[in-house]
């Protein structure tokens, strides 16, 4: 595997993350028009919380701590299916 391929992995990840934390943070910080936008769709604002701890916990922690998880399981899996 050449450089490039060995990066571009750890890297896209990590901007995929950037997504999700920059998303979670605007919300923080434009909470009450957040809320009304919520609010327009009949979504309770107070619900606002919750949607932004699971975007930036189960969204963008998630991407970074889980590295390798994806390869784990499908080298597991091709091993399983040789045997």
């Amino acid at each position: 595997m050449n450089l490039l391929q060995t990066l571009s992995a750890p890297i896209g990840r990590t901007l995929l993350a950037l997504i999700f934390f920059a998303s979670g943070v605007h919300k923080v910080f434009s909470y009450a028009g957040t809320q009304g936008y919520m609010e327009a769709f009949n979504i309770s604002g107070s619900l606002l919380p919750l949607v932004i701890i699971i975007e930036v916990l189960a969204g963008g922690l998630l991407l970074l701590v889980s590295h390798g998880a994806g390869a784990y399981a499908l080298d597991n899996r091709l091993k399983s299916e040789t045997m």
